[in-house]
């Protein structure tokens, strides 16, 4: 279990930041800027369901090379219910960092006990 839930904290940071950065704009005309942070609305966006597909994926990989026989689809409700609260907070600048501290156990979290 604790596997999992490794498995699927680095998957949601990976994915999730892979995706803010596909996604982010420097230059772009819905950049925002609150206090010192710039950011993108769909970056935020694009985070929050890397990290959901990321924590999905790797903890449903990581139960299944341990044997356990869980579905997909209930490792994607279990990382849902984090990630649409995430979702909650496009348009709030620091939703990346919460996302890595706060956001991505908690996918994991999710999605294991789910699986």
């Amino acid at each position: 279990m604790t596997r999992s839930i490794v498995a699927g904290t680095i998957g949601a940071w990976l994915a999730g930041l892979v995706a803010f950065k596909a996604f982010d704009d420097p230059g772009g005309s819905d950049r925002r800027v609150k206090g010192d942070a710039g950011y993108t609305p769909n970056a935020n966006t694009a985070y929050a369901i890397g990290s959901w597909v990321g924590s999905t994926l790797t903890v449903h990989l990581a139960g299944r090379k341990y044997g356990s026989c869980g579905s997909l689809a209930r490792a994607a409700i279990g990382a849902g219910i984090p990630s649409a609260v995430l979702l909650l907070g496009r348009n709030e600048p620091y939703l990346p960092l919460f996302g890595v501290v706060l956001g991505a156990p908690a996918q994991a979290i999710g999605a294991t006990i789910a699986h």
